[in-house]
């Protein structure tokens, strides 16, 4: 989405056409959408597919919640400043 904040109404009158849904914020940029079935939820997906103003995916705990995201970045840092600190004690031997 290019905008900035996601408009949670607007969301809600693209979405409408497809059924009974429900969107929730989560955060700035990004919104939950839940739906009333799977066959309705396959036909957002396939609709937005190559959407260029909405980016739309299945929901995965592991890849969206706020707290695997934040180990993540951790683990990442982490591991940077341990390769830094082993090339560092390396170099200078």
């Amino acid at each position: 989405m290019r905008e900035r904040i996601i408009n949670v109404g607007k969301v809600t009158s693209v979405l409408a056409g497809f059924g009974s849904i429900d969107v929730k914020p989560y955060g700035k940029k990004t919104a939950l959408i839940a739906t009333s079935s799977q066959n309705t939820a396959d036909k957002i997906l396939k609709q937005f597919k190559n959407d260029r103003e909405y980016l739309i995916v299945p929901y995965n705990a592991i890849r969206h919640s706020p707290a695997s995201q934040m180990a993540a970045w951790g683990g990442a840092f982490l591991t940077g400043g341990l390769l830094l600190y082993l090339l560092h004690k390396r170099v200078n031997k």
